[in-house]
């Protein structure tokens, strides 16, 4: 109840943001050009018409980030110094692809000085209106609540609920059941007696079936009412959903993010960088490609079935390093192996060709994988897919691997790739990245690659 409350505040906010933010750059366009400047106030509206897109793309890339980034408090958000880092990240990552679209437009018209004037001026409206919305949270919430629990170790909510007065949550009654016959009759009365907004049943799961009258009653008297979860099963990993399909309520576990919102940007922007990187590196593929043929004979690309998201096949593409043939060659040279575990790697392969490693030591072989990207089947960040005959031999706690979709980098390309010879530590790190996913930390890896490939740390 306190989340959808705070969910509805939040996208009360969300609009109000966007109308803000759209009124502060405009102010600020007009007040630098007009005042600091004396511009004429036609010129300022000239410049300002001249770039069409700007304000609807700074609409969307508002809407869709200020969400992702968890700028928006959330039930368990105490001070608004927890949304500072949010929001200057969330600022950090629009600002620059709007410096980007400036750059693509040639948007030179466009004043670098009112350009950081709004940032500044919006990071300091979103801190502002962050602390308005905990006040307001508080002062509408008043949520009075009464919590039914038996005789067992149920501490842990009542502290949780008791540590929620901040956010207007009271705690009118607590109830704790020895014998749950009469506990319909005795809520009935108390819901007559006193204003009560919300129930909370933290009961055992074999005690389930006896309060199921209770629960019908607040159904049929259109009190909200909740079961708590964690005494019935305390997933080590996961984390919990209700979610209906076909009319039947279902408990689901997730490992992977919830942010929902974020990860539908994350393939927007994969879709586009990949388009438009394929468009920047057409001319270098070109002369990469006509290396690879003078060098060796074969084909230009290598094309090999790897395994995605969830365990779906595809087919990844690669500039062609090695000498044909060299697939089947691979099972002779097993024992060569340097990697502990389930991959193959070797330290001196000698089915590398002249011109595939210098392509390795650049990284440059992985280009043609922005096809794969564009495709949807790879992210520019996650997991390196594997081959088939690897996932064989996985426990089971490797595949957790493949709830995140592949990329071309990660936490495994920065730490040192090929140096890092333990397959668990290799999965690890995957897992690390998957557990603590988010746009910043995309963009983190991101940055941190050039250098590792810069460096040749493990590229062999």
């Amino acid at each position: 109840m306190i989340s959808n409350k705070t969910e509805k505040l939040n996208k009360y906010f969300l609009l109000v943001d966007i109308i803000i933010t759209l009124v502060l750059y405009i102010a600020v366009h007009f007040i630098f050009l007009t005042i600091i400047n004396d511009l004429k106030i036609h010129i300022a509206y000239d410049r300002l018409i001249r770039m069409p897109w700007l304000l609807p793309f700074l609409i969307v890339i508002w809407i869709i980030f200020l969400p992702s980034f968890n700028t928006y408090p959330s039930a368990e958000t105490r001070t608004v110094k927890e949304l500072f880092w949010p929001i200057l990240k969330m600022l950090a990552l629009g600002g620059s692809i709007l410096g980007f679209m400036f750059f693509l437009t040639k948007s030179h018209i466009q004043s670098r000085a009112v350009f950081l004037i709004f940032m500044l001026t919006d990071f300091f409206y979103l801190l502002i209106s962050r602390l308005l919305m905990l006040r307001i949270r508080k002062k509408k919430n008043n949520i009075n609540i009464v919590l039914i629990k038996d005789q067992d170790n149920h501490r842990q909510i009542e502290k949780a609920l008791r540590d929620n007065i901040n956010l207007g949550v009271y705690i009118k009654n607590i109830i704790t059941v020895k014998n749950y016959s009469g506990l319909a009759e005795q809520l009935e009365q108390m819901v007559k007696n006193m204003e009560i907004d919300w129930v909370i049943f933290s009961i055992n799961l074999n005690d389930f079936n006896q309060v199921s009258s209770a629960i019908h009653l607040c159904e049929e008297m259109g009190i909200p009412t909740s079961l708590v979860i964690k005494p019935l099963i305390q997933p080590n990993i996961s984390w919990l959903k209700i979610e209906e399909y076909s009319g039947y309520p279902m408990l689901s576990f997730y490992t992977t993010s919830g942010k929902i919102w974020a990860l539908i940007v994350k393939d927007i922007i994969d879709r586009i960088l990949s388009f438009l990187s394929l468009l920047i590196f057409s001319p270098l593929a070109l002369v990469i490609g006509t290396a690879i043929k003078i060098n060796s004979p074969g084909p230009i690309m290598f094309r090999q079935k790897r395994l995605g998201l969830y365990g779906r096949s595809f087919y990844i593409y690669k500039f062609r390093t090695m000498l044909t043939g060299s697939e089947e060659a691979r099972e002779t040279l097993k024992d060569s192996n340097i990697i502990n575990g389930c991959a193959f790697k070797l330290l001196n392969d000698p089915r590398i060709t002249t011109v595939g490693k210098i392509l390795r030591r650049w990284s440059l072989d992985e280009l043609p994988q922005l096809i794969n990207i564009l495709k949807g089947e790879m992210s520019f960040v996650g997991p390196r897919p594997p081959l088939p005959q690897e996932v064989e031999n996985y426990k089971s706690w490797h595949k957790r691997r493949l709830s995140m979709k592949p990329g071309l980098t990660c936490l495994w390309q920065i730490k040192g790739r090929n140096d890092i010879r333990d397959f668990n530590t290799w999965t690890e790190m995957d897992l690390e990245y998957i557990d603590n996913w988010s746009l910043w930390m995309d963009l983190k890896i991101l940055i941190s690659t050039a250098p590792a490939i810069i460096s040749g740390r493990g590229a062999y």
